[in-house]
């Protein structure tokens, strides 16, 4: 069976907002199986946007249509894998999991999925399926965003997912 240990090298956050937010983490893996190691790059990429972001550099009636849909929904939620390769980074997985899910759990989910994938082990709770509610969700009060308590620089309250602890001894 094939031997997989991964670290995160670093992680980057741009935030304009509570509901516009950018965050990198970069990781490297090693897996050894019986014809050999493999040692790579890669990275989760999460993208939280709101209509001021969607809506910039659109047609005033594009940009209103988007809010309206957003202001009904909520903010756009992206969040991608890519691999580096000797071009570049590479997209190999999108996550689809729960809108409603926190940036911390999301990344993980796909990290999980990442995993089960180079390793071809399933994942015990292989299902992720969210649900995308057709009725507008009712306006919530914004809480104050202090852009240096996010979940990685401290926040208690939230429900941070355990990553794998590193094993530096093979870096």
């Amino acid at each position: 069976m094939a031997q997989f240990k991964r670290v995160r090298l670093f992680t980057n956050i741009t935030t304009m907002g509570p509901e516009n937010i950018i965050y990198d983490e970069v990781w490297v893996y090693k897996m050894v199986t019986d014809d050999g190691s493999t040692k790579q790059k890669y990275r989760i990429r999460y993208q939280k946007t709101d209509n001021a972001m969607v809506a910039y550099g659109l047609s005033e009636e594009d940009s209103e249509a988007i809010s309206e849909v957003m202001s009904n929904f909520g903010p756009a939620i992206s969040c991608v894998l890519d691999v580096w390769n000797d071009e570049g980074w590479v997209k190999c997985l999108d996550w689809m999991g729960d809108p409603m899910a926190s940036m911390d759990l999301a990344c993980h989910e796909l990290n999980e999925q990442f995993k089960s994938f180079i390793t071809c082990v399933p994942i015990k709770n292989g299902d992720f399926r969210s649900f995308t509610p057709f009725s507008p969700k009712p306006p919530t009060k914004k809480k104050d965003f202090d852009p240096v308590k996010t979940p990685d620089r401290g926040d208690s309250k939230t429900n941070k997912p355990p990553y794998e602890d590193p094993d530096l001894d093979w870096i």
